[in-house]
């Protein structure tokens, strides 16, 4: 069995720890968390109602990577926008408690509450993200926060509902072995 790239192992993670943040829980919905892997090859909603905000979405955006920054390793620094849309127009909407089928839900629920929340659960990132490993041996070094945007007129992220959204912007900084990179991988 061919292990799990880094790539993959490090947005599975960051969802992993959102998820674990019982913050993030209460506010974000489960079917309101837009992920990009797994077996849904169009994970976006076409039709959003009032029980689909917030919503959060995480998106690689990018990265770097320095080949042999010393004789034994190499540097990639991989980008990922953490993005909200709340669908209100109050920054501060604690939101309102609704019973769904599975779960009670909230709606309503301003910028400010759920971009506390994300931003919260990332410190918890050397429980989930630092402890990834590839072909045995720890990879992340550092998770650090790049970039905070919010408005109310991101034509993208609202896809036309009338609210605030935000972008957090993280960047993971790996190290991996020089030797153990440039290997093929069992069952390749």
């Amino acid at each position: 069995m061919v292990e799990e790239n880094p790539f993959t192992q490090l947005y599975g993670s960051i969802w992993k720890m959102l998820e674990l943040w019982p913050g993030f829980e209460g506010l974000v919905c489960v079917g309101n968390r837009i992920k990009f892997s797994g077996e849904n090859r169009d994970p976006m909603k076409k039709e959003i109602l009032t029980a689909d905000l917030p919503e959060v979405r995480v998106v690689p955006s990018g990265g770097a990577m320095n080949l042999h920054v010393t004789n034994k390793e190499s540097n990639i620094k991989k980008s990922f926008q953490i993005q909200v849309s709340t669908g209100d127009q109050r920054v501060d909407a604690v939101g309102t408690e609704l019973s769904g089928e599975d779960e009670l839900i909230k709606v309503n629920v301003g910028l400010f509450p759920v971009e506390w929340e994300i931003l919260r659960a990332l410190t918890t990132w050397s429980e989930t993200i630092y402890k990834l490993t590839w072909k045995g041996e720890e990879f992340v070094k550092d998770l650090s926060v790049v970039g905070l945007t919010e408005g109310a007129s991101q034509a993208d992220l609202n896809r036309g509902i009338r609210g605030w959204s935000a972008v957090v912007t993280i960047q993971v900084d790996m190290y991996f072995e020089n030797s153990v990179l440039g290997t093929e991988d069992e069952g390749s």
